[in-house]
């Protein structure tokens, strides 16, 4: 979505610097659907108060026709020329443009050869369901965010259709269905989507909240309403009242993720996963204060993905217990080292939009965890404070990274700038080593001392120390801003182990050793090869969706007879079906037979049924190898499409299509842990 708004900002910079000005803007939109043409036809009435030009700019997608313009009652007369509406006005009264458009985006069968989370569609009108994008410019756009619009919309028979605003009503004749819509917020663009919809309402407090789900779905519609008011109840205590007139969960066609002003557009795909309701849906509304309430600058680079899933996704995690947050904390800082790489890797201040997981990792995982060491940084109280603060200040106005630094700054009485602009302007990573530590007993207790090293060009840090016995427990915050920092730290027992950075609570490249093998080490990798093994192989079909899903479609597939053992220690490896050969060790290769359900590796499989299992690569320890095994049916493929869905788990188990069993092994060695013994 982020991306559409961004070619639709582009598009309008050829005429903003020199289009006139004017007081207000009242829009009234009168609009008729044909799904079954993908047409639609409109009448756009716009009056504008005091006008100080004699030509009007608009844009309308190339996509559309111009039938006639009208002021008051003389035809007026106009040029339209890609994508661009030029008018030249005669007098003072409102202007009247009739057109029509045919928007007919192919919805793709399956979404797994592509990261692009709009799917390549920006507008498309069909009997299962419209959606048009406001980056599609399907009515004459004005470069202008503080409108008033009235939007009347009628669609044959049951389709009903929903916008940002306020819904003034919806009717039905039996032969069509007409909603009244008026938007007094200041919005970039009108998105609208329409369907066959069982509508189903309820209320939070003041704010009407509806569900627009298909009739397959319908079902759901209750416990998404009830978990919108959960939601909504959370974000106005931390933030302040609701921003917008409604919010309506509302089902799409196609599997999209969207946060729109009032609403957010899930998939029918989307909806059905458990997982939504509870994590998905509040990180959309949190979106009505982040994103589409509060707006981003995007000179400065996208923040709101990254403080939504802080506030949102990871907000959730703590809720539970802190060890869950951890947790989520720590398995950012590992796809973001298993997904990126100094190819790939930029600075937070160029994130725009999501076009790939490597960039997601940078723009939701990075950022995310820029707010989280802000928190630690400023204490839990000003933390929330100063964004309650901005939410108000900042509603409808777009802001920057220098926004944050500037209002913490102010709130902590400390000059902030160097802490963002360290996480968000620098491409070296952070390391961070633990060395020369010794262990000392003096008249005052326990001597722990340690030498803590970090990049040449230092970053400013905040680091907790763990000292630990099997009963006692101490902690200790430094402040460290050199290459090298000697710490010391006496306790009155004696400390068995020495942990730095316990609750993940820093960004920084993790060491190898620490990361876990997983799906997302096999999709991050920049030296694949993809080896067929002569029992329990994946039907070629789920070979080539597996690597599609994967982003490693190109690379090289041999078969196991032709490959030399110099050749897998030089790659990280992922092996269709099981070789007695290939076997990485016999703890994995059990784990495989445990896995699949079998007395040997050689026996058929009885059910539908297939497994991933992701391990150090047993011919090169520093790489990985996965196996992807099943009993042979066409149904895999679709099992394949899912697994890159799976980025964080090491081992996987599908029976008839449905996911069993996803567990992640986590390394017991970190370069920040230390055993303490007199001899350190």
């Amino acid at each position: 979505m982020m991306k559409r708004f961004l070619l639709f900002v582009l598009t309008t910079i050829l005429f903003t610097l020199s289009h006139p000005s004017w007081a207000a803007v009242e829009y009234h939109l009168d609009l008729h659907l044909h799904p079954a043409q993908h047409q639609l036809d409109g009448t756009a009435t716009i009056r504008i108060k005091e006008f100080d030009g004699q030509q009007l700019q608009l844009r309308l997608s190339p996509e559309a026709s111009v039938h006639q313009v009208r002021q008051g009652q003389r035809v007026i007369n106009y040029q339209f020329n890609n994508g661009r509406l030029t008018l030249f006005l005669v007098s003072e009264d409102p202007v009247k443009i009739d057109y029509s458009a045919t928007f007919n985006d192919p919805v793709p069968a399956t979404a797994v050869h592509t990261e692009d989370p709009s799917f390549g569609i920006s507008a498309t009108i069909s009997p299962a369901g419209s959606y048009l994008s406001a980056s599609t410019a399907w009515y004459p756009q004005l470069n202008e965010s503080d409108i008033s619009y009235h939007l009347r919309i009628s669609a044959p028979g049951n389709t009903e259709a929903v916008t940002s605003g306020e819904r003034l009503y919806r009717h039905h004749d039996g032969s069509f269905s007409t909603s009244a819509w008026k938007i007094d917020t200041p919005l970039r663009g009108l998105t609208l989507s329409a369907g066959p919809y069982q509508v189903v309402e309820d209320i939070s407090g003041s704010v009407p909240i509806f569900a627009y789900f298909y009739e397959e779905s319908a079902e759901l519609a209750p416990t998404y309403l009830k978990e919108s008011r959960r939601y909504l109840d959370l974000y106005e205590r931390l933030f302040g009242p609701y921003p917008f007139a409604h919010f309506a969960i509302v089902e799409n066609f196609f599997p999209t993720g969207y946060g729109l002003p009032g609403w957010t557009l899930l998939g029918s795909t989307v909806i059905r996963l458990p997982f939504v309701v509870t994590t998905s849906l509040g990180h959309e509304i949190a979106h009505s204060w982040w994103g589409n309430g509060v707006w981003v600058d995007f000179k400065q680079g996208n923040w709101s993905e990254g403080l939504v899933t802080y506030i949102a996704d990871h907000l959730y995690e703590e809720y539970n217990n802190s060890e869950q947050a951890r947790s989520y904390r720590l398995n950012h800082l590992m796809t973001y080292a298993n997904l990126t790489n100094p190819t790939n890797r930029f600075a937070v201040k160029n994130f725009l939009y999501r076009s790939d997981r490597p960039g997601q990792a940078i723009g939701y995982g990075k950022a995310m965890m820029i707010f989280h060491m802000l928190r630690h940084e400023v204490g839990d109280e000003i933390f929330w404070q100063v964004l309650a603060k901005m939410s108000e200040k900042h509603m409808f106005s777009r802001i920057g990274w220098g926004h944050f630094a500037k209002y913490f700054s102010i709130a902590t009485g400390r000059d902030l700038r160097p802490f963002f602009d360290q996480w968000i302007s620098r491409t070296d990573d952070l390391h961070l080593q633990l060395a020369q530590v010794t262990l000392e007993q003096t008249d005052n207790g326990w001597l722990t001392r340690g030498v803590l090293q970090q990049n040449a060009e230092p970053y400013q840090l905040l680091i907790t120390i763990r000292l630990e016995n099997h009963q006692e427990q101490h902690r200790q915050t430094i402040r460290i801003t050199s290459e090298q920092h000697n710490f010391s730290i006496t306790t009155p027992w004696r400390p068995e182990h020495i942990t730095i950075d316990p609750n993940i609570d820093l960004f920084r490249l993790m060491d190898p050793a620490e990361i876990p093998s997983t799906v997302a080490s096999i999709r991050g990798s920049t030296k694949l090869m993809a080896v067929i093994a002569d029992r329990l192989s994946p039907v070629p079909a789920a070979r080539r969706t597996l690597l599609a899903g994967l982003r490693q479609a190109d690379i090289p597939v041999v078969a196991a007879d032709q490959v030399t053992t110099e050749q897998l220690s030089r790659h990280d490896l992922l092996i269709f079906g099981v070789n007695d050969w290939l076997m990485p060790t016999v703890n994995t290769g059990e784990s495989l037979t445990k896995l699949l359900g079998l007395q040997s590796a050689g026996t058929a499989l009885t059910t539908e049924s297939a497994g991933v299992i992701v391990t150090r690569n047993p011919y090169q320890p520093e790489r990985h190898a996965a196996w992807f095994v099943s009993d042979g049916s066409e149904y895999v493929a679709s099992v394949a499409r899912r697994i890159p869905h799976y980025g964080r788990y090491g081992q996987l188990f599908f029976s008839d299509g449905n996911n069993q069993l996803k567990e992640l092994n986590l390394p017991t060695t970190s370069p920040l842990q230390k055993t303490l013994t007199q001899d350190n």
